[in-house]
């Protein structure tokens, strides 16, 4: 077998402490230190390796540049299979890493991006099998939330000053603007109480996705075409798509959708029922049902390659396309209070389990975050917090 050092590994120290046994039963308690374990973040499969020193030190001796002859040895094949060494195989699972590491170099990704967006991909978490689940209610109980202050002290405070408390200060007015923006702006929320009861209307749709996700023109540069939308995007690149999980809107029949930006159309993925719709958007949420109840969804994915073609191997590109996405979110919250609907994003996501449903390889295109919106409830709602105007 030949082998080369993936590129895409990031290493922890774990320092564990080991009772000593012989001590504990003579009535000593001995802490004895031990040399730390090794873990290794495979990024090409997302796993953390636990490994030997022995595999770290054969490891070590693998060029990342070229491949080299490693025979059959035990230490190379194990971390071949675990992405941790390359290998020209054309066998399993050997090939597919080597074509996703090949993949992540093509289209530049940063290896500390990486680490972050792999490394904290969810898959399967559903807060409704959590034995205090309650449907209807907050996810933790205030007898929680006082265990909670209990253990880690109170929160830090909510208003911070920098300056010191004699520093001069220039009092300011407070503008009463209830007007276009100012009104959205107050009146935007994260809603988790939506209206079953209710049809969202196919314009409201039409209305969201033109003015948060649409095109409003074009521009043609040096690197290509570019487009404008109402939010920002680090270098012009809008990388943001978003597939709509619709299962209650008018003259809209309930399924998957991806939104056709340069068409303005909805594009039919997978037809489902109502019911199906708010299950899958529930599961993708983590179990946030509430959220699930949204009579639209959009799951937010990011081209990688799209922003990482002109920023390559960076390491603040990713951090752009976060920044975009709480950009669209932003937009969606004040397009969505304009139209008196409810909104919300979530960056708890099954991202693994979103990108198989989707058919996305997660390195070209993936999973970065979800929101929705629709009619609310009528009122107040116990999942929602009331705040207290600032004089």
């Amino acid at each position: 077998m030949r082998v080369k050092r993936a590129s895409f590994v990031l290493f922890e120290l774990v320092d564990e402490q080991r009772v000593h046994l012989a001590a504990l039963l003579g009535g000593v308690v001995d802490l004895t230190s031990q040399p730390p374990d090794i873990h290794a973040l495979a990024l090409l499969t997302g796993r953390r390796e636990r490994m030997t020193h022995a595999e770290f030190g054969a490891l070590l001796s693998v060029p990342a540049g070229q491949f080299v002859d490693a025979g059959d040895d035990e230490h190379v094949v194990s971390l071949a299979r675990r992405g941790l060494l390359i290998s020209d195989s054309d066998d399993e699972p050997f090939a597919s890493l080597r074509a996703r590491e090949a993949d992540l170099l093509e289209h530049g990704w940063n290896v500390h991006a990486a680490g972050y967006h792999f490394m904290t991909k969810r898959s399967g978490m559903d807060l409704r099998e959590d034995p205090a689940y309650q449907p209807g209610e907050r996810a933790a109980s205030p007898e929680l939330k006082r265990a909670f202050v209990d253990s880690f002290g109170a929160s830090p405070p909510a208003f911070h000053s920098a300056a010191p408390a004699d520093a001069p200060r220039v009092a300011l007015p407070r503008a009463a603007r209830d007007e276009g923006l100012f009104r959205a702006l107050a009146a935007r929320r994260t809603t988790r109480s939506f209206a079953r009861s209710e049809t969202m209307r196919s314009d409201d749709l039409a209305t969201v996705l033109q003015w948060v996700f649409g095109a409003h023109g074009t521009a043609e540069t040096d690197l290509g075409t570019v487009i404008r939308r109402t939010s920002p995007a680090g270098g012009a690149r809008h990388s943001i798509e978003a597939y709509a999980l619709i299962s209650q809107v008018e003259g809209v029949a309930p399924g998957i959708y991806h939104y056709d930006v340069r068409e303005h159309a909805l594009a039919l993925l997978s037809p489902l029922p109502g019911d199906a719709v708010r299950e899958l958007a529930t599961v993708f949420t983590c179990g946030q049902d509430y959220f699930g109840d949204a009579h639209v969804s959009f799951v937010l994915t990011s081209r990688f390659e799209r922003s990482y073609w002109k920023y390559r191997a960076t390491d603040k590109a990713y951090a752009a396309i976060l920044a975009e996405v709480g950009h669209l979110s932003q937009t969606q919250y004040l397009v969505a209070a304009e139209l008196g609907l409810g909104s919300y994003v979530t960056l708890a996501v099954n991202s693994h389990d979103i990108e198989a449903r989707l058919g996305l390889d997660g390195v070209d295109e993936g999973v970065v975050a979800m929101t929705g919106c629709g009619p609310r409830t009528p009122g107040y709602s116990p999942l929602e917090l009331r705040f207290t105007p600032l004089g």
